[in-house]
């Protein structure tokens, strides 16, 4: 058994480590779709391994709490996978191109939610999470970074576009070096004691804020000083996290610059290109007319702008652009109804709920790594409402919402326990 949880451990951090590096070169989806498939494999193999032990255990399932954010991530899933089966999109199901937008994407999400409860039972599951958080992005920072100020050619093909990158566009890796920029801070305080470890995780830090600084995202700016803040007010009257608290604030004050002061730099990669909140609000109204409650089915967006995108779509600079897609929740609400956005709402808000409570219990070590998930999580959420999210947004979203939610009640229970030895203490006293 412990053979196996070992594995366990071994095949999910691996899996977070290649995330945001692993792409099909030739493709036209480089990252998306090897992404996509890299989840699949790595959740069939999570997947098997649990009911390896399953088996051996007895069918015994151990000890599973249930949330509320649980039953809306299962009841989520269930909604896309109804929604594929009503709409008249053959591919609603698998998805166009089998990246991110069928519904088996969402019901394999889902699954990955309630795997990764199996690495949250001890501070070290988090730890190797968190870290291969960190390094896959730290890798994908230096490419871009490297790919960006040229100091020397890639040697390859599809690495000539100025958009190019491991993770997949520009907003999809500006997300993910800022989540791991903040995992970053977390690490580098755990590891003062160690200057080998505490070089490192320096060095990869400076790499993130590089291509952070190269890119040159606005949102990136404002998400970051948000995310600085929060972590700030959480710390400020801390005694054991003063590393992060100080680069907290080093990471606020360089966020004002930017966001105050325009740097243009020549050599600043292409952004996707979005349409206004408007235009992709009239295909949701179109969407949403068809099936008030399941709406148009999952991966049916893109036919569904093409029916109902204003006519200025066709007459401006937006005729020749390569779009992106809407923010997600509005995606989300046209291919999924009424009742697929009531579902990502409500696991949003059961998340929300649960960090807050784990905030105010927090203590210890333990704490200190739920406060950092908890305020990675909110940068990821907080984009979905702005932007559409990624193979990798969308894996990380799962694991984070896991993680919160698992963090939460671990808490609980440990200052139940604690509770309860001073109250038998406090007996035997007595006595």
């Amino acid at each position: 058994m412990k053979a196996l949880n070992a594995i366990y451990r071994y095949v999910f951090g691996v899996f977070v480590l290649f995330v945001p590096l692993v792409f099909l070169p030739f493709n036209f989806y480089s990252a998306e779709l090897a992404k996509a498939w890299l989840a699949y494999s790595a959740v069939a193999i999570l997947f098997i391994l649990w009911g390896t032990e399953f088996v051996l255990s007895g069918m015994q399932i151990g000890r599973f709490s249930v949330r509320k954010a649980d039953w809306f991530v299962g009841l989520f899933a269930i909604w896309a996978l109804l929604s594929s089966w009503i709409s008249k999109d053959a591919g609603s199901f698998v998805g166009g191109n089998l990246v991110a937008s069928g519904s088996f994407f969402v019901a394999i999400g889902a699954l990955l939610y309630f795997l990764s409860r199996r690495m949250w039972n001890r501070p070290s599951g988090v730890l190797l999470t968190l870290a291969a958080i960190f390094w896959g992005a730290v890798v994908s920072a230096a490419v871009a970074v490297v790919h960006l100020i040229k100091p020397f050619s890639l040697g390859a093909a599809f690495s000539t576009s100025s958009a190019f990158n491991l993770t997949g566009d520009t907003y999809a890796l500006g997300l993910y070096i800022l989540v791991a920029l903040f995992v970053g801070f977390l690490l580098i305080s755990r590891s003062r004691t160690n200057k080998g470890w505490l070089s490192a995780y320096i060095i990869g830090v400076v790499i993130m804020l590089a291509a952070l600084i190269l890119l040159n995202i606005l949102w990136v700016w404002i998400m970051l000083g948000l995310g600085s803040a929060i972590v700030i007010a959480y710390l400020i009257n801390s005694q054991t996290e003063r590393h992060v608290l100080a680069l907290s604030i080093a990471a606020l004050a360089l966020s004002f610059i930017f966001i105050l002061v325009p740097f243009n730099w020549k050599i600043s990669p292409q952004n996707p290109v979005t349409l206004p909140y408007s235009y992709n609000w009239q295909a949701v109204r179109g969407s949403i007319g068809q099936n008030f409650f399941f709406g148009s089915g999952p991966d049916s967006w893109s036919v569904q702008m093409l029916r109902f995108e204003p006519k200025e779509v066709n007459e401006n600079q937006y005729f020749y652009a390569a779009l992106s897609g809407p923010p997600e929740f509005l995606r989300i609400f046209a291919e999924e109804g009424y009742g697929g956005l009531l579902f990502y709402l409500g696991i949003i808000s059961a998340v929300v709920i649960a960090g807050i409570r784990a905030v105010r219990r927090s203590f210890g070590a333990q704490g200190s790594l739920l406060r950092i998930a908890v305020v990675a999580w909110l940068i990821v959420t907080l984009f979905s409402f702005v932007y559409p999210l990624s193979v990798s947004g969308w894996l990380l979203f799962w694991i984070l919402s896991s993680l919160v939610v698992s963090g939460s009640l671990a808490l609980l229970e440990a200052r139940e326990e604690t509770e309860i030895i001073i109250e038998e203490t406090a007996i035997q006293y007595e006595q």
